[in-house]
């Protein structure tokens, strides 16, 4: 999936397990100033297996600038066709347009009713989440308040 000229989303396989495993662990430090979780990330390995589960890395020419777990699961039981699992900007590359652009390109190849969802406690993600996908052409957001999530519902489908 093509992004611009130096940013592009590249699906990750089988062999790159161990870089997308590492940086996964940077995003999981991270997340974890926001809430708990479970670090050892068990359904990392689906990733690979499950034909409902998609892997990418956000690249920068050649360089991994980040990452964005794909799936069709709604940890929350909500219906939906895919759910933004995990989305992650190395801080150096942040505040660049690097992540509005892969959003905007996740948008054009995976249409359907979307689900994200991210830490209350998490301002940052507040922040970036309705400006991205607002500039993604999203019109319509559903907000909705968990105990310790803020899960955001919208549509790309597109009607004809």
């Amino acid at each position: 999936m093509e992004v611009n000229n130096k940013t592009h989303l590249v699906q990750a396989a089988y062999k790159d397990k161990p870089l997308m495993w590492g940086l996964l662990q940077n995003y999981l430090d991270e997340l974890s100033a926001y809430g708990s979780f479970d670090k050892a990330y068990p359904h990392f390995n689906l990733y690979w297996t499950d034909g409902d589960r998609w892997p990418y890395f956000i690249q920068l020419g050649n360089e991994v600038i980040g990452l964005c777990f794909i799936n069709k699961n709604s940890p929350f039981g909500y219906q939906t066709d895919f759910f933004l699992a995990e989305f992650y900007i190395k801080p150096a590359c942040r505040k660049s347009g690097h992540g509005t652009k892969a959003v905007q390109a996740i948008l054009e190849v995976y249409k359907g009713q979307w689900e994200l969802a991210f830490f209350v406690k998490n301002a940052a993600a507040l922040k970036f989440w309705p400006v991205v996908l607002s500039k993604s052409g999203i019109k319509d957001i559903k907000v909705i308040d968990r105990a310790n999530v803020t899960v955001l519902k919208f549509s790309n489908k597109v009607i004809c």
